[in-house]
Order: structure tokens, then C-alpha cells, then sequence
């Protein structure tokens, strides 16, 4: 069912409900007028009967009308009401002896008991004049009135119903064209939803599909650039590694020839292997949540100096943390320690042999601040607004060639998703991440993450220096 069929429907039930509703209470003030209307009519006959207690005018009272006494006895009677049996009973005669009492009731009449209004009033003393009128004409009023409500209300209900379905038509066309314009969209021709006039819902609603269909489609650009690039940086290895199987499979190749050929092809399934999990980091990110712990930054970046000291010593450089008290984030550790990796990488490929690698943790506001800082050439000034890009690579310095992680050969660095990867992490912890050129030369890399202090006691003499390995 449509949702214009059910907005009619519901518009109609609603209609018949508050017009049955609205009839119900025009009959009941209908039925109360025409009784207060009747009971008035009574209580001016009873005032022409006794208007002379003498010799009272039943005559005047135009229906059935009783004189009794104080024991209840008919004294007098016409208009077709009995001489044996009161209208009112012995309560009801109690309660007329106080003052004018209607009640309803039934009378005798022409063979035929008949619905009346009965009104009882004093007349002396122990005395009493009951007159009663029949009711037929106040219930054939409301039951004729009713009768036309219902015959004025049924084609009522259906203009309501067809009125509703042209105006709720014409309410959501808009939304049919724009359902029609997302239909027709595809990967290559992307809909732009026409907004209707206004500033109503409506026109709200095209302006957030519009902007979410162009989120998507700056998201299926960037996937489609990605994955090119991606190929792009699978293929230079691939063609590198099948041209040595290629040349080692020519005969009369020598074993020195073999042994460079197969120290080329390693170095080239390592960066492929090094490619691969980079992206599957990447990947991992985007698509899953973080795994959080209460964790101690500064024995996390520890912990990674000393994996990263080998690398560092061999190229004469130091690596120096420097830590302030109690550093603990509410973070996912292995994302983090990829941070701390990447970041080392980066700047150990770039520092020159005999400066110092310094990596800080510090209380920044809400957050922790986490700095890798080189001595090196630092970025070029054109590079920087794209240096967390996926695939972006800065001068030769900063580029493949340099040292690898832990166990890794040198071929292995340099694919351009090292930061990348750092900023995708910081952002899926709320933090962000930023790179600039140091005042005095070097590169400086700053990853800011929101913080849990831990209420572990400790002093709060900064973390000493810890130096690479010598």
C-alpha cells in the first residue's frame, strides 16, 4: 500500500471518527434542548392549572394530567391519565411535595403504555398537580436529525477523502521526482536531486540526499583513485620481480648473477609484503572499531625505541623520548605502536647520520600530544598540505631507499601509506594528525589523541631521556 493510500485512509478514519463523535454530541445538546424546551412547556401548564386553587383548569394542561392528595388519591384526572394509579410513586410524590420534580415515565394511553416527561409540583397544602407530556416528538427530532447527519456526512467524507488524495498528491511529487532522479543515477552519472521551492521539509530532505550523494561520490573518486594507485604501486615490484625470475631463468647465468638476482626479487617481495600489510591496516581501520585499553603511552613509545634501535645504529642516528608524568590514553594500543613505527620510519629515512631522532609525549588540553622530530631536509614547503595522502611521496630523501622497520630489508620503506596510515589511526581515535618543517630544519610530525589520566600516584619528574642502544 502507497503511502498517499495510507495518508487518505488515515485522514479518512480520522474524519469519520471526529465525525461520529461530532454528531453523537450535536444529538445529545439536541435531546437535552428539546427536553429542557418540553420540561418548560409543562411547568407553564401546571402554573394554568393552579392558577385558581379553587377550581382548578385541567383543561389548560393539554395532556394527562392528576390532582392528588396527600394520601396519594386521585382527586382529579384528564387528559387520559387514570383515576386509580398516581403518575408518581410515593418517592416521587415526597420529592414534587419540596418543589417542581420532572421525571420520565409511562403512561396509559389509548390502550398503549406511552414514554412521557412527568412534572410534579405543589399545589396547597398536601396537594399536588402532575402533568405529563409524551416524549415521541423529542426522540423523532433527534432520531430524524441523526438520519440526516448520516446523509450529510457520507458524501462529506468521500469530498474529504478525494480533496486529501489531491493534496497529498501533489505533496509528494516532489518526492516521486527525486526518487525517480536517485533511480536513474549510476557510478558514472551521478543524480543531482532537484530541491523544490521552499524552505520545508521537503526542501531540506534534497539538500541532505544532495550533499550525502556527493559525500558518496567523493568516496567512490577517492576509492577508484586509490585502487589505482594501489595497482600502480603493486605493478613497479611485480614487473621488477618477474623481469629477475626472468633473467635468472636465461642459462649460462653465473652465481654471483643468481645471488643478485634473487637479493633483488627479496627485496621486492618484501615491499610487496610491506605494500600489502599497509593496506590491510588501512583497510582495518576504515572498517572496524578500535579495541581501547587504559594504556601507558610513554612504555608504548618504549617499547618502540627499542625495537627501532638497531635500524637507528646503523645509521648513526639516536633516538631520543623524552616523556611527561603519568602520559595514559584511552586508545587502542597496536594502532598506536603503528603510529609510533611509521613515524620512526619516516624520520629515520630521512635523518642524517650523527643527529638526534626525539620523540615526546605531553599533556596538550584534553588530549595527549604525540611529536616525532628529524634533523633532516624536512618536507618540501609544496608537499606538506598532502603529506598524510595515500601514495604521496616527498623528495628522494623521504622516499623509498630508506631504512625499514625491524626485520625488514631497506627496499621495504617508502610506499607512500606510512602516513597515511598514521593520520587514518588518529582520526578513528578523535585526534588528529599534522606535519610542518621545524624552525631550525627537520620535520616535524605532531599526532594530538584524546586522554584518560590514570589515577595511578606517581611523581611528577618527567620520564628521563632513553637513548638508543649504543
Amino acid at each position: 500500500m502507497s503511502l498517499r493510500t495510507r495518508l487518505v485512509l488515515l485522514f479518512t478514519l480520522a474524519a469519520l471518527a471526529v465525525g461520529a463523535a461530532g454528531g453523537l454530541l450535536l444529538a445529545r445538546r439536541l435531546h437535552l434542548g428539546l427536553e429542557a424546551d418540553l420540561d418548560a412547556v409543562l411547568a407553564q401548564h401546571a402554573v394554568a392549572v393552579v392558577e385558581d386553587p379553587g377550581s382548578p383548569d385541567l383543561s389548560a394542561a393539554q395532556g394527562p394530567v392528576q390532582i392528588l392528595d396527600a394520601a396519594g388519591t386521585v382527586v382529579a384526572h384528564a387528559g387520559g391519565a387514570g383515576d386509580r394509579v398516581p403518575l408518581l410513586n410515593a418517592a416521587q410524590r415526597a420529592r414534587a411535595g419540596g418543589g417542581v420534580f420532572v421525571v420520565e415515565g409511562s403512561v396509559p394511553i389509548g390502550g398503549h403504555e406511552e414514554a412521557v416527561r412527568i412534572l410534579g409540583r405543589p399545589d396547597g397544602p398536601g396537594r399536588l398537580v402532575v402533568l405529563a407530556a409524551a416524549r415521541d416528538p423529542i426522540d423523532d427530532v433527534v432520531a430524524r436529525t441523526a438520519v440526516e447527519l448520516g446523509l450529510l456526512g457520507v458524501p462529506a467524507i468521500g469530498l474529504l477523502a478525494a480533496g486529501v488524495w489531491l493534496v497529498t498528491g501533489a505533496a509528494l511529487r516532489p518526492v516521486e521526482r527525486m526518487r525517480a532522479q536517485a533511480a536513474a543515477a549510476t557510478p558514472t552519472e551521478p543524480a543531482v536531486l532537484t530541491v523544490p521551492p521552499g524552505k520545508d521539509e521537503l526542501a531540506r530532505l534534497a539538500v541532505t540526499l544532495n550533499d550525502l550523494l556527493s559525500a558518496q561520490q567523493a568516496a567512490l573518486r577517492a576509492e577508484q583513485s586509490f585502487l589505482a594507485d594501489a595497482g600502480h604501486e603493486l605493478r613497479t615490484p611485480l614487473a621488477i620481480l618477474a623481469g629477475e625470475l626472468e633473467y635468472a631463468d636465461r642459462p649460462n647465468r653465473t652465481m654471483a648473477e643468481l645471488r643478485e638476482t634473487v637479493t633483488i626479487a627479496r627485496e621486492e617481495t618484501t615491499r610487496l609484503v610491506r605494500l600489502a600489510e599497509l593496506l590491510l591496516v588501512l583497510a582495518r581501520v576504515d572498517g572496524a572499531s578500535l579495541h581501547r585499553t587504559d594504556t601507558d603511552l610513554p612504555a608504548l613509545a618504549e617499547r618502540a625505541v627499542s625495537a627501532w634501535a638497531a635500524v637507528a645504529r646503523a645509521r648513526a642516528v639516536e633516538l631520543v623520548l623524552t616523556a611527561g608524568p603519568e602520559v595514559s590514553g584511552w586508545v587502542d594500543a597496536d594502532r598506536i605502536r603503528q603510529v609510533l613505527d611509521n613515524l620512526l620510519a619516516n624520520a629515520l629515512r630521512a635523518a642524517p647520520a650523527g643527529t638526534a631522532v626525539e620523540i615526546s609525549l605531553s599533556h596538550r588540553g584534553s588530549g595527549v600530544r604525540l611529536a616525532v622530530r628529524d634533523h633532516g631536509p624536512g618536507f618540501p614547503p609544496d608537499f606538506l598540505p598532502y603529506a598524510f595522502e595515500r601514495f604521496r611521496r616527498a623528495d628522494p630523501a623521504r622516499a623509498r631507499g630508506g631504512p625499514a622497520g625491524p626485520g625488514e630489508d631497506a627496499g621495504s620503506s617508502g610506499t607512500g601509506l606510512g602516513l597515511a596510515v598514521v593520520r587514518r589511526i588518529a582520526e578513528a581515535h578523535g585526534g588528529t594528525a599534522t606535519a610542518a618543517n621545524a624552525p631550525d630544519g627537520g620535520a616535524a610530525l605532531e599526532i594530538l589523541l584524546p586522554f584518560r589520566h590514570s589515577d595511578r600516584s606517581q611523581d611528577d619528574a618527567s620520564r628521563p631521556v632513553v637513548p638508543a642502544p649504543a
